[in-house]
């Protein structure tokens, strides 16, 4: 607008609106008003004129003052919004003088500090700081004044009240248009966070633990078939001395060409979702040895369900499969020995058998001839002609090699090299011109305990058994003996026979046919039947061979006795009461009865006892024929025994048990079926596949159906997984599902049996797991930038307080040297002051820089001498006080493993400790030795007779920079003892101290077992 004054005289220009409106605004802005003469002189539209225009500007301000109204409204709304925002905002806001002292606060902050905003303002940030973080904020802050950029930093912060909290503090810069900027902090509560991710170490390092305690073999691996984790038991069949060398390697660096193929093959098809169950691998070795691996490899997927690898399990079985083994060819020996008549042929095939198990094995069987002096060959089909010839008819004695002192001395006889035992003085050279160097030999004995003759395994290299050969030992002596005994039993029965065919010879006519048909059912019955013959009374006038042999005693140690000689306690007395009372009434009693064998076994015989009467009707005798039912019986045993451990065992792992029969399509479930799928259980478990059907989520359920369409057409196994819907709770639950095809006569599927588990707690454990590694990762490499900047910390002080202290030093020695005649003496006494506390000040400077190191530094485990390390720290640090009278007991040492530098660090420290704290006796004396401990560990100690300390502060003891005796009584700077406590902390052990003020003290230290 224009201010518009006219002449008083002057009227406005008549018909000029421009003009007009101009005058009212003037007069409107509180100009001089129109004088009486200026109005007459303008016309009466002018007038209305001016009046229009004064209106249309009074509406024009009363617009403008709504708008300013409205404005300052919204100014309010936005300072009460802004008052929310950042008094109530979720997260602590603070402004930070240049001097470190805080300005301003939110609620926020004020309540995670634990003091209301107005006692707040001027106090130093600090005040809320840890000790042991003040270095970590004021190297933010100096990075924040330095660089301008935004800082952050995790610390941990105190309250009003002294509890503490971890903090997430953020820092920028804020600019106040003076010189000195203000920084606003950015407060953030993580304590949650930080005992989440403690309590995550600690699951993790827990969970690695169990895997490497694991017996099975468990291997992750990536695409390309690298180890990329593996545990101690894989390392270990790996032959290697650690899970980390078998990263980024591959089966080729460790296995043939061959096998190492193999693998790869079957890991591409687990890459291609075709995972490899229970699978047998054999692995032979280059020394002949073999062993057998049960394997299974599934794909590894990522969060998405992509196949980034292979995890496999591997389990060591050999020892099963050499046992099924072992008892193959024991059942084809026994088989052998009832089916053949020859004793050589049957031992040589049993002896090429045995060789067969066991690699570099020549077996031999010589026997003993019934003058019980001399050993005749029996078998040996893989030992030279000419040693076989050699040692036959050999007498025994107590130094005739192996095999005739074990049959002199009725004992095992094992040597291990030929070469050099006395037992073999007489035919060492015969042993070692045939190649032989090892020979164990074994008694083999009758029944009766007699001794038969002996077997041996000869090694043409020297060799000690082991546990595993020895049993194997013991099984190959029990057959050779079933098969001697069965042919003497033989010959002992033909001669019995043809005695017996003597004496029916002369027997009359009249009783000749009897006495034959007598004498084949007894033959037939001894060779078939345990049979004993008793008296009226009970005595035992005859026993069989069998019987014999079964109840281990001697036909003359039966005869005479009754049967309560093979009592085992079993029966109750009633059961012997009816079989007697039966028997005396003329009645045929049968039954199955537990005995006692002479050796104390049991063995189970299914009796029928026949009485022999006269003609009154009174028992003559009795007849007791016994079928030894003992393996039935131990079978039956143990089928219940493992119906037993079956019940409890799928009991314990929470598995429910289900069958279904193919063909008539009846379904059975256990109880835990039914609490898996929550339904009601039925009277006889039976239930229905389109019950099943029913329960499963329908995105599963053609997947399995047309897996168990696979299982049932391939006559196999298989594993799945599903998800159900149970209709007690409408939950849905994971299910892990294995079963097995059992085929009928004809071959085909007939039966299925499987067991179910709920496993989805595991389930929703393995996804937190997920989650949980994806946040270890991110704070590892947050802990991977941190080292970075602890590294970059340490250089600073090693460089920037190493300079000043090095000008102290020198400028206060040039002091001294060029005016020292200026100074009074208290001038030079403080100069020296100066220059010995700047001197205390690198010392310090150092350590606290080896402090640092040691929890960056390797450990390089190797074999440390202790005993000479412990001398040479001492007699090094006594040459340092030459004036001094010390005095050092040291004791033996055991070695120790460990990083050498670091351990020579404990000597160091311990011991200078010892002879620090001497200094006021006449004589330091310095103690050092070892003792050991509750679980078996060396514990290595430092005893002094110095000084001593107060039990009381023992807390601080092993503290940096903590001290229990002033800097002029014993001077140091509290660090010696903190780098102890590290090194021995990173060797996985523990140092502690016992001690008495002016008694002196004990410092003790162990390293990991």
């Amino acid at each position: 607008m224009i201010d518009y004054n006219p002449a008083p005289d002057h009227p406005a220009h008549a018909g000029d609106p421009q003009a007009l409106r101009q005058m009212a605004e003037a007069m409107t802005r509180g100009g001089e008003p129109l004088t009486p003469a200026q109005i007459t002189a303008m016309s009466s539209t002018e007038v209305l004129q001016v009046l229009h225009e004064l209106q249309v500007h009074q509406i024009e301000l009363e617009l403008q003052n709504e708008e300013l109204r409205q404005a300052h409204e919204q100014l309010e709304v936005s300072r009460s919004r802004y008052f929310d925002l950042y008094h109530l905002a979720p997260v602590g806001y603070c402004t930070i003088s240049g001097q470190g002292l805080i300005l301003t606060a939110n609620l926020t902050a004020s309540t995670l500090l634990g003091q209301p905003q107005s006692e707040l303002a001027k106090k130093p940030i600090n005040r809320f700081i840890l000790a042991q973080d003040q270095d970590a904020y004021y190297l933010q802050r100096k990075q924040l004044l330095e660089t301008g950029e935004p800082q952050a930093c995790d610390l941990q912060m105190v309250r009003h009240d002294s509890t503490s909290f971890w903090a997430h503090l953020q820092s920028t810069i804020q600019p106040n248009g003076s010189a000195e900027s203000e920084i606003l902090c950015v407060l953030i509560d993580i304590s949650e966070r930080k005992q989440a991710e403690e309590l995550l170490a600690m699951e993790q390092d827990l969970l690695s633990t169990l895997v490497d305690l694991l017996p099975t073999m468990v291997f992750v691996k990536d695409c390309d078939s690298r180890f990329l984790l593996a545990n101690a038991a894989c390392a270990h069949y790996m032959g290697v001395s650690s899970p980390e060398e078998l990263l980024g390697k591959t089966d080729a660096d460790f296995y043939p060409s061959e096998s190492s193929t193999k693998f790869l093959r079957d890991e591409l098809n687990v890459l291609q979702g075709i995972p490899l169950l229970n699978s047998e691998q054999r692995r032979e070795f280059p020394d002949g040895s073999w062993k057998v691996l049960l394997t299974s490899k599934v794909p590894k997927l990522d969060s998405e369900g992509n196949i980034t690898g292979v995890v496999g399990t591997s389990f060591d079985i050999t020892e099963r499969v050499k046992n099924q083994q072992l008892l193959a060819w024991e059942k084809s020996a026994l088989e052998l020995i009832v089916s053949s008549e020859s004793l050589s042929e049957v031992l040589d095939q049993v002896m090429l058998g045995l060789e067969a198990h066991a690699p570099g094995a020549i077996c031999s069987v010589l026997l003993l001839d019934d003058d019980g002096v001399h050993l005749r060959h029996g078998a040996a089909p893989s030992l030279p002609e000419a040693y076989n010839a050699a040692i036959n008819g050999v007498t025994i004695g107590a130094a005739v090699g192996s095999c005739g002192t074990a049959a002199f001395e009725n004992r095992r006889v094992v040597v291990n090299d030929i070469a050099s035992d006395p037992l073999w003085a007489d035919y060492r050279d015969l042993a070692l011109e045939h190649g032989l160097r090892a020979c164990w030999s074994t008694p083999i004995h009758c029944l009766e305990g007699k001794v038969l003759g002996t077997f041996a395994i000869y090694y043409r290299e020297p060799r000690r058994p082991t546990a595993a050969e020895i049993d194997l030992t013991e099984r190959a002596v029990h057959v050779v003996q079933l098969a001697i005994d069965r042919v003497r039993s033989s010959e002992e029965l033909r001669k019995f026979s043809a005695k017996l065919e003597q004496r029916v010879e002369q027997r009359t006519a009249d009783l000749q046919t009897v006495n034959a048909s007598l004498n084949d059912f007894k033959a037939a019955l001894d060779e078939h039947a345990l049979v004993s013959v008793t008296d009226a009374e009970g005595i035992i006038t005859y026993a069989n061979a069998k019987f014999c042999g079964i109840s281990k005693y001697l036909r003359s140690e039966l005869i005479g006795n009754d049967h309560r000689i093979g009592n085992s306690g079993y029966h109750p007395k009633a059961f012997f009461q009816d079989l007697w009372e039966t028997i005396i009434s003329g009645q045929v009693w049968k039954g199955e009865i537990r005995n006692r064998a002479k050796d104390g076994s049991f063995y189970w015989v299914d009796t029928t006892v026949v009485p022999f009467l006269d003609p009154d009707g009174k028992p003559l005798q009795f007849m007791s024929i016994h079928a030894d039912i003992t393996r039935r019986k131990n079978a039956q045993d143990d089928l219940l025994l493992s119906k037993a451990r079956m019940g409890i065992a799928t009991e314990a792992a929470d598995m429910g048990v289900w069958e279904w029969d193919i063909k008539s399509g009846m379904v059975t479930w256990d109880e835990r079926m039914f609490e898996i799928f929550g339904q009601s259980v039925t009277p006889d478990g039976a239930t229905t596949y389109e019950n099943w059907q029913n329960l499963v989520l329908p995105e599963d359920l053609a997947e399995n159906e047309e897996r168990l369409q696979r299982t049932i057409a391939t006559c196999g196994r298989d594993q799945r997984e599903f998800r159900v819907v149970r209709p007690s709770d409408g939950a849905v639950r994971v299910i892990h599902a294995a079963e097995v095809v059992i085929p009928g006569p004809d071959g085909k599927a007939a039966r299925m049996v499987g067991i179910n588990r709920d496993i989805t707690k595991r389930w929703r454990n393995e996804q937190k797991i997920t989650k949980l590694n994806a946040n270890l990762e991110s704070r590892a490499a947050e802990l991977q930038t941190i080292n970075k900047e602890l590294e970059s910390f340490s250089y600073s002080i090693s460089h920037d307080l190493r300079a000043p202290l090095r000008a102290i030093t020198g400028f206060a020695r040039m002091v001294l040297e060029e005016h020292s005649e200026q100074l009074n003496t208290e001038g030079q006494r403080m100069l020296g002051v100066v220059q010995s506390e700047a001197r205390r000040m690198g010392h310090l400077i150092d350590d606290l820089l080896t402090f640092s190191r040691l929890g960056r530094q390797s450990i390089e485990i190797c074999k440390i001498d202790m005993e000479s390390m412990a001398r040479e720290v001492f007699d090094e640090l006594a040459a340092r006080a030459p004036e001094r009278k010390l005095q050092l007991n040291l004791h033996a040492l055991p070695p120790a493993h460990g990083t050498d530098s670091m351990i020579r660090q404990v000597w160091i420290n311990l011991i200078s400790n010892a002879l620090k704290f001497t200094r006021k006796r006449e004589t330091g004396e310095v103690e050092i030795g070892s003792q050991k401990g509750q679980d078996g560990e060396v514990i290595y100690y430092v005893n002094d007779n110095g000084a001593g300390f107060d039990m009381g502060y023992y807390e601080k003891l092993f503290g940096v920079f903590q001290r229990l005796h002033s800097q002029q009584e014993f001077s140091g700077i509290g660090v010696g003892l903190a780098l102890v406590q590290r090194v021995v902390q990173r060797h996985g052990g523990r140092v502690w101290a016992e001690s008495e003020v002016d008694h002196g003290a004990t410092f003790f230290f162990h390293f990991r077992k």
